[in-house]
């Protein structure tokens, strides 16, 4: 099988997706899930920004930082 850049991302993708779907089947995999889907927001805002779809990657980048200011706010609160 031959896979090149195009394939690995939607590897990556297909993997997490059933990450996700374990989480929703009760199969939880830690508290680190919550700070990773964020960051996966931003890798993918990020991707989106740089592959030329400006609008799109800097929505899911504005959504990650907003949901992992969230998830981070016990460090930034008192």
């Amino acid at each position: 099988m031959q896979t090149n850049k195009g394939n690995t991302f939607a590897f990556v993708l297909i993997a997490l997706g059933g990450i996700i779907l374990l989480s929703k089947f009760g199969i939880h995999l830690g508290s680190w899930f919550g700070y990773l889907f964020p960051l996966i927001l931003i890798a993918l805002g990020y991707y989106g920004v740089k592959a030329g779809n400006s609008f799109f990657g800097w929505i899911f980048i504005i959504l990650g930082a907003i949901s992992l200011i969230g998830k981070l706010s016990w460090i930034i609160g008192i």
